[in-house]
């Protein structure tokens, strides 16, 4: 399978308004994961079993996901002390789950903060293939440029693309999402 790498526009006001998400109060980063979890729950087999990896306290796939849904994260709360969706208690690299569990894993926003808490790549990529069922799907999205982990700050996904095929993965997609908003600073 060859990768396609897409550029996808984000989409016009209306779009948001009609999903209940409020435009003006979000970042593009912000209406970039929402709409990345939007297109990504009509992509998913909603019958099948999910894993969120650091799911934090809101999900829009959490909320919206008709199948089995799990998630796991580090904290009992974030950080304005809201408990966290997480049906367990636990780190990628170390999940308490049977080998070939779920059908789709979804990294949201957090594989860019792994490091904070110890995790290399190669041991957390490992621990999803574990967990992922033969021909499982394993999503994963983050912001390039902003935070986190040297790899995500200085786009040198070269390495992590690396790190993902030695796991056994084959990456066959990979999106990019930009927007005309302009953002007040």
């Amino acid at each position: 399978m060859e990768m396609i790498i897409k550029e996808i526009e984000l989409p016009i006001k209306d779009f948001f308004d009609k999903k209940g998400i409020v435009y003006e109060n979000y970042s593009i980063l912000a209406l970039s994961v929402y709409f990345a979890n939007l297109n990504y729950l009509d992509e998913t087999n909603n019958k099948n079993t999910l894993l969120e990896l650091g799911c934090g306290s809101d999900s829009v796939v959490h909320n919206n996901f008709k199948g089995s849904w799990f998630g796991i994260d580090v904290v009992n709360n974030d950080r304005h002390g809201k408990p966290t969706l997480a049906t367990n208690l636990a780190s990628v690299h170390d999940m308490p789950f049977q080998n070939d569990f779920f059908d789709n894993i979804l990294s949201n926003q957090s594989i860019e903060h792994w490091h904070e808490y110890g995790i290399d790549f190669k041991m957390a990529f490992s621990e999803i293939n574990r967990v992922l069922k033969p021909n499982g799907k394993f999503t994963f999205n983050f912001p390039i440029h902003l935070h986190g982990h040297k790899i995500f700050v200085l786009n040198k996904l070269n390495i992590l693309e690396k790190e993902i095929e030695l796991a056994g993965f084959k990456i066959s997609e990979i999106r990019t999402y930009k927007s005309k908003k302009l953002q007040p600073y």
